[in-house]
């Protein structure tokens, strides 16, 4: 449960940046309706729930933010409360996006998930001693079965103020 409240917060998380303001809300263009209040206390509630200090969240339409704000507290010690210009390490999280995006392309007949990632980005330089025999392909890149190897402790540690610590 841990890992799908992380998530639920997680992916709203990129969203936010992408707010220039700290807590905002435009006005509405549909019959949709928000009780932004009412979720900002749902989702302190999950917060509190799991022991996470606070979340920075966009809700989007197609064509508008509906509303960006914070939840919780960007710097607990100092008593800092989050706001959407707050910015979080979204880790992998990204990774769900895009797997989303490609099994949306293999829907709609765009993609095949067994194409060759060289045949789509020949200009992505990595090192395969199978390729003659066994290529990398989109589902195992979505598998993380490819074999390349992963990012290192020092490589990930990184002292940024900007950055939020979680």
């Amino acid at each position: 449960m841990w890992r799908l409240a992380a998530f639920v917060v997680a992916c709203a998380a990129p969203l936010a940046v992408a707010a220039q303001e700290r807590d905002r809300t435009d006005p509405p263009s549909g019959t949709l309706t928000v009780d932004i209040d009412a979720l900002k206390v749902e989702i302190q509630g999950i917060l509190d729930r799991y022991r996470i200090p606070g979340a920075s969240i966009a809700l989007v339409d197609r064509n508008r933010t509906i509303w960006a704000g914070g939840v919780g507290k960007a710097d607990v010690a100092a008593g800092v409360d989050v706001t959407a210009d707050h910015l979080f390490r979204i880790g992998s999280i990204s990774k769900s996006f895009t797997a989303l995006a490609a099994l949306r392309a293999v829907e709609s007949g765009l993609l095949d998930l067994e194409t060759p990632v060289r045949e789509l980005a020949p200009e992505i330089a990595f090192t395969n001693a199978w390729e003659a025999t066994h290529p990398v392909t989109v589902a195992m890149l979505m598998e993380h079965t490819t074999g390349f190897d992963d990012l290192h402790f020092p490589e990930s540690a990184v002292v940024d103020p900007e950055t939020t610590r979680s």
